[in-house]
């Protein structure tokens, strides 16, 4: 599979970009085999959940005034979102240290309106619970860095599927 780039349409209302992406993203079923069980249990690649709140977080934190663009890039072994913005704090780590609302949002309007239809929490803890979730499946980490033009978030795909037992497209019959 070559890379594959999406910008978010324009024309849509940038909220319901999140599942129009995710339908977009080649996400797998693997059958892994969890150490201390016999029984292979099946899971995608990528959670929903970190996906949708990577993107959720790059569209709060966005700086607007700069005119860039979200960006999902999609390779063969992760994911790449980037917008052009950064941590108000400074880094990923302060984030997970903190883990309080922040005092200064770059975007206060569109980040209560997305509080409010329950897509973000400023509780501080989305970026948290994105690291718990990767961690409780056994797939690598979320990698937060500050790319040439403004931040980005990488996600791993989680168990190569050749290591797999076996890999399920999405849609096939199950046995």
């Amino acid at each position: 599979m070559a890379r594959r780039t999406y910008a978010l349409d324009r024309a849509r209302p940038i909220l319901l970009a999140g599942d129009r992406l995710l339908t977009r993203i080649r996400n797998l079923t693997v059958r892994a085999l969890p150490s201390g069980t016999l029984f292979p249990q099946e899971i995608t690649q990528y959670d929903p959940w970190v996906i949708r709140e990577a993107l959720h977080n790059a569209i709060a934190h966005q700086d607007y005034r700069r005119h860039g663009r979200i960006a999902v890039v999609e390779f063969p072994d992760r994911v790449l979102l980037t917008n052009v913005g950064d941590f108000l704090p400074g880094d990923v780590e302060t984030v997970i240290r903190q883990d309080a609302p922040q005092a200064i949002y770059r975007n206060p309007f569109l980040a209560d309106a997305m509080v409010e239809l329950n897509l973000i929490d400023t509780q501080g803890g989305g970026i948290k619970r994105m690291f718990e979730a990767q961690r409780r499946r056994s797939f690598p980490l979320p990698d937060y860095g500050l790319e040439q033009s403004g931040l980005g978030y990488r996600e791993s795909r989680g168990p190569d599927p050749r290591r797999a037992l076996h890999a399920v497209p999405d849609g096939a019959d199950r046995p």
